[in-house]
């Protein structure tokens, strides 16, 4: 067996492929690759964080999440907290049609 090897890129841990189907972070979170974390559909391997919160999401729903009326607020905040030096900016929440904001969905 390949050995365990951890390797920093980009803020994510890679290590033997082996050992786990989810990417683990460097805070020790786990990005779910094989569901989205919004619709929980299959992503097929191909996901994206949302603009709002946390979520790993699918193309679908990175697609219906550009359509949001709220989409360039979020992008707005997000480069504001990026010039500050906040690089671990949680979003603005993605509020539902029923009114609710959801900043964590796990």
């Amino acid at each position: 067996m390949i050995p365990f090897i951890l390797a920093a890129v980009g803020g994510y841990l890679i290590g033997d492929s082996t050992k786990s189907d989810a990417t683990k972070m460097a805070d020790g979170g786990v990005m779910d690759v094989k569901k989205c974390q919004r619709c929980h559909n299959d992503t097929h391997g191909v996901t994206t964080m949302s603009m709002f919160n946390e979520d790993i999401i699918c193309m679908d729903c990175k697609e219906q999440e550009k359509k949001h009326p709220d989409y360039e607020k979020a992008v707005n905040s997000d480069i504001e907290e990026i010039k500050k030096g906040n690089y671990n900016f949680k979003g603005i929440g993605y509020k539902y049609a029923n009114g609710g904001r959801v900043y964590h969905n796990n």
